[in-house]
């Protein structure tokens, strides 16, 4: 779930065209979205992210996690968190990365097989991308700040059953780079005797959340994806 979407694209200064499906270097690092993602929304405020219509449905090939007394326990054994951000311009440079350690759960109504509420925190200072310098910059005060903010938080407030089998709408807080923003995003859920599995692709606009470094030269939406089900690569 989330995670929520984390988070940012590269700089300029930082090099190298990052094809989404490329392999991450070690340290083992989340594994890349398994589809290049649509053209970001733009956030529609405070109240809500922006959203992509085409949601990736809950495939058959995750590994539904177990759920005990109405709670699925998530972490990067069984979830993953992977963003994508790109510069702006003629030659937008898709830049992906991840978070390696996060602690998570979503709580279910197990007989009516429905998603009661979700929640994650991430520890900022697990942040990944392809390229070492672009990590750096990435953890320091023009984006994530690590040191200042070493946690990121999404708690859910409301779940809403969408029209299509086992689609809803999550909203809850987001609290990335110390402000925190009510946002609303897409999933789609399966729940089953074997457990829980979920998927989700969105967009925030990092500049709500204070990061507003590289404008003109960065895209202010960057893309989430967020897998219950998939284990973070290398984990």
């Amino acid at each position: 779930m989330i995670l929520a979407g984390l988070l940012l694209a590269g700089c300029n200064d930082q090099g190298g065209t990052l094809p989404v499906s490329s392999t991450p270097p070690e340290p083992p690092v989340p594994a890349a979205p398994t589809t290049t993602p649509a053209a970001p929304a733009a956030a529609s405020g405070s109240a809500s992210s922006g959203q992509e219509s085409g949601t990736s449905s809950a495939s058959a090939d995750l590994k539904a996690v177990a759920i005990e007394a109405g709670v699925a326990t998530l972490s990067p054994e069984n979830t993953k968190i992977v963003f994508v951000g790109t510069h702006s311009g003629a030659k937008p440079d898709p830049r992906t990365g991840g978070f390696g350690k996060f602690t998570g759960k979503a709580e279910v109504d197990a007989d009516a097989k429905t998603l009661k509420a979700v929640s994650v925190e991430i520890e900022t200072g697990s942040l990944w991308t392809q390229i070492e310098m672009l990590t750096n910059h990435l953890k320091n005060a023009d984006f994530f700040d690590v040191k200042e903010h070493p946690k990121a938080a999404f708690q859910s407030t409301k779940i809403e059953a969408g029209d299509a089998a086992g689609s809803v709408t999550i909203t809850g807080n987001l609290t990335l780079h110390g402000a925190a923003k009510e946002i609303s995003f897409p999933a789609t859920v399966s729940i089953t005797d074997a457990g829980l599995t979920l998927s989700s692709k969105f967009t925030i606009d990092r500049t709500e959340f204070g990061m507003t470094f590289g404008e003109g030269k960065v895209e202010k939406d960057v893309s989430l994806t967020v897998v219950i089900g998939e284990k973070t690569e290398g984990k």
